[in-house]
């Protein structure tokens, strides 16, 4: 039990694989809003996927046979933890559910050269998709398409990191480049006393250009007409 007007907070966990892994954007999964006033140490051998903030392990995982067992070492409920929230539990039990069912679908979707791809001794994998590209052997161990492997239809795809843009902060740029004067325009430093000045004319030459636009938008002044004389 945690002590009084304390609790414990999960910290780690690992974002690149397995059931706790960050999303196809790249967010992660809002694990760290686990809270515990109460928990349970782990015994015996086991992988740990998430900790505590004080090191200890707060989900483990057991292999059995071609499967696996999952424990937390705290229970849904208030009295012990926020666990029922979802914040983990939630996208936990989803990805579980995920993983058991591929084993029940004959069409399934891997990622290349992926450990679990189908194998054969004797079949050699058919390429079913007409995106033949530049690979035309098909081979799923390097090209992305849809296969089939005997009765087992499977689509092979890019590893999601290769969609995302790989952007270089500040701090790499100054590493690659130490003794170079670096300006980006996301970056938090000051900018150079000339791109502050060539914003100031910039200005002054807009706001020049709205003030002649309003002077020619004036209307004109007309002439008055003289008043017509009666004549007796």
């Amino acid at each position: 039990t945690a002590p009084s007007e304390q609790y414990y907070r999960l910290e780690t966990w690992d974002r690149q694989r397995g059931f706790l892994r960050d999303g196809s954007d790249q967010t992660p999964i809002p694990a760290n809003r686990l809270r515990a006033v109460r928990r349970k140490p782990l015994l015996g051998k086991y992988r740990t996927l998430a900790s505590w903030d004080d090191g200890s392990c707060a989900l483990a995982q057991v292999r059995a046979g071609t499967g696996s067992a999952l424990f937390l070492g705290t229970l849904p409920r208030y009295s012990w933890s926020n666990l029922a929230d979802g914040h983990l539990l939630l996208p936990l039990l989803q990805r579980m559910a995920d993983r058991g069912a591929e084993r029940f679908s004959t069409s399934i979707s891997l990622r290349v050269n992926d450990a679990s791809l189908p194998q054969s001794a004797t079949d050699t994998p058919v390429r079913l998709d007409n995106a033949q590209g530049s690979h035309p052997s098909g081979s799923p161990a390097d090209t992305a398409g849809v296969y089939r492997l005997g009765a087992q239809t499977y689509a092979v795809n890019r590893p999601w990191p290769e969609d995302m843009p790989d952007q270089i902060t500040d701090e790499k740029l100054h590493l690659l480049l130490p003794e170079t004067s670096i300006s980006s325009m996301q970056s938090a430093e000051e900018a150079p006393i000339l791109v502050q000045e060539a914003w100031k004319l910039f200005l002054f030459f807009a706001l020049a250009c709205l003030l002649m636009e309003a002077l020619l938008c004036l209307p004109g002044q007309t002439a008055k007409r003289p008043s017509p004389t009666t004549r007796p």
